[in-house]
């Protein structure tokens, strides 16, 4: 899938973050309080048992995320179908420079190097394959506030593929509009998304290059700006999926279950356990 359709999907499905030009670091970026050194989330399917709710069989990737004591990302570890796979980030000063993906042979199978100007803002992105071949290139654009205005995306070739435009409609940032184009600048789809005060977000919309609503999403979140409620709309408003969330935090407020529930009737699919370890 090409970075900027998968980043099409993660800006509907998650309060966008990325849309920023420094991200302070990842405890922030991650939604963590506390000096976190590390934690460990495992997925299971959700059960019930003479009406009281269990985790019973792990489903999808086993992680395990490490972070540096300035709160940036180390290391990822990732166990599936008992196969493990690596991420390893590395820095210059407080700027991620190289991200390395080590396959389960401990081989190196994809490589991101992330370029600054010299004041720390992102003005590009390089991906090699395991030979150490481009095959692909984003460049960043930001205005004099921060915000992402312009994402280009280039093919092995360094042909454009695709681009993304942004611009807030409105002092307070709390509405966003973006535009997708193709390889020859013609509108593809729009998006608009609605922010609260705490920059979640709170709602979005999906136009086709006609300007005709294709779809909506809203979101909710509790004190800890996690996601309690997400929701789905047809062009007609009907409600087509909806998701929740229940939550157990620990001392730091940090979550360390969620239970998700699936479908318009609610029922509890997922139970996701997190355990945290803390610098001293």
């Amino acid at each position: 899938m090409k970075k900027l359709s998968y980043l099409l999907l993660l800006l509907l499905l998650t309060a966008c973050q990325k849309d920023e030009m420094v991200v302070k670091n990842d405890w922030l970026n991650d939604k963590l309080n506390g000096r976190v050194a590390s934690y460990r989330i495992t997925n299971y399917l959700a059960a019930l048992d003479l009406g009281e709710l269990y985790p019973s069989d792990i489903i999808g990737a086993e992680g395990r995320i490490l972070y540096n004591e300035k709160g940036f990302r180390t290391e990822e570890f990732w166990r599936f179908n008992d196969e493990t796979s690596r991420k390893e980030y590395r820095y210059e000063g407080d700027n991620c420079v190289e991200l390395i993906s080590f396959n389960p042979n401990k081989e190196i199978e994809e490589r991101g190097v992330f370029v600054y100007d010299k004041n720390g803002v992102l003005q590009e992105e390089l991906y090699y394959n395991a030979h150490n071949k481009v095959f692909a290139k984003l460049e960043y654009t930001f205005d004099e506030r921060g915000n992402l205005i312009e994402l280009l995306e280039y093919d092995p070739d360094g042909m454009l593929e695709e681009s993304q435009k942004s611009k807030f409609e409105d002092d307070l940032e709390q509405e966003r509009y973006t535009y997708y184009y193709d390889a020859h600048n013609v509108l593809v789809t729009k998006y608009e998304y609605r922010y609260d005060k705490f920059r979640n977000l709170t709602e979005g919309l999906l136009f086709d290059d006609s300007k005709n609503l294709l779809g909506r999403w809203v979101y909710a979140y509790d004190n800890y700006r996690n996601v309690v409620s997400e929701e789905s709309f047809d062009a007609d408003n009907v409600p087509v999926e909806k998701r929740t969330y229940d939550y157990k935090y620990d001392e730091h407020g940090n979550w360390i279950e969620r239970i998700t529930y699936d479908g318009l009737e609610n029922e509890p699919r997922v139970i996701t356990k997190r355990q945290f370890d803390y610098f001293d």
